[in-house]
């Protein structure tokens, strides 16, 4: 199992279903959770930042994720951020006009992120 993952994608695609069945709850950060205690979109993302530099195993997940990445990659150019990327891209259920202009932005994000994460060899999976 690879020790550093993200896992990102749109809205109600199956990260945290796939991330409880993959990963030892352990090692998950669920991004949803740090909705309860950081409200401000830089400040979460900052949180996934910190985790990245710190911690040597892990499985991050959630819409936001992709987020942390693009900060740390803008932060440390160069540096490897994890060791494989999974990108859900396919809601399971009809979303909210909200949801989905949500889902269109961290999409956008990861698809500006791919070449440097191939140049990096960081491992992309990308699930439907």
């Amino acid at each position: 199992m690879v020790s550093r993952t993200l896992i990102a994608g749109v809205p109600q695609s199956g990260k945290t279903t796939y991330a409880l069945k993959e990963f030892p709850e352990s090692i998950i950060t669920h991004t949803d959770d740090l909705l309860a205690t950081v409200t401000v979109w830089s400040e979460r993302s900052e949180k996934i930042v910190e985790l990245m530099d710190k911690e040597r195993q892990f499985c991050i997940e959630g819409c936001d994720a992709v987020r942390g990445l693009r900060k740390f990659m803008v932060r440390n150019p160069g540096k490897k951020p994890v060791d494989h990327v999974i990108w859900f891209g396919a809601p399971k259920v009809e979303l909210s006009n909200k949801q989905a202009a949500f889902g269109r932005g961290c999409k956008k994000i990861f698809d500006e992120l791919m070449p440097d994460l191939h140049t990096l060899g960081v491992l992309v999976t990308i699930e439907s």
